[in-house]
């Protein structure tokens, strides 16, 4: 089973930027995922073309289950 964390910020210009990170741990909480979005806009390490990340919005942690299939 697969788990992103899929966070999501404002930008300076007011847009919605996501970013995911794949094999997030399990479990990962919700004051983890505060925290290291509090560091990402703190310390600037991503910017977009509206500008750097300047607050929080949402973030959740999607899971897929991938089952292969025998072909006949």
């Amino acid at each position: 089973m697969a788990r992103v964390l899929e966070m999501r910020f404002k930008n300076a210009s007011g847009s919605t930027v996501n970013l995911r990170l794949s094999e997030v741990k399990d479990p990962f909480t919700e004051s983890e995922v505060s925290a290291l979005m509090d560091h990402i806009m703190g310390r600037n390490i991503f910017s977009s073309s509206g500008g750097d990340y300047i607050a929080k919005d949402s973030a959740r942690i999607i899971t897929t289950e991938t089952t292969n299939l025998d072909l006949i």
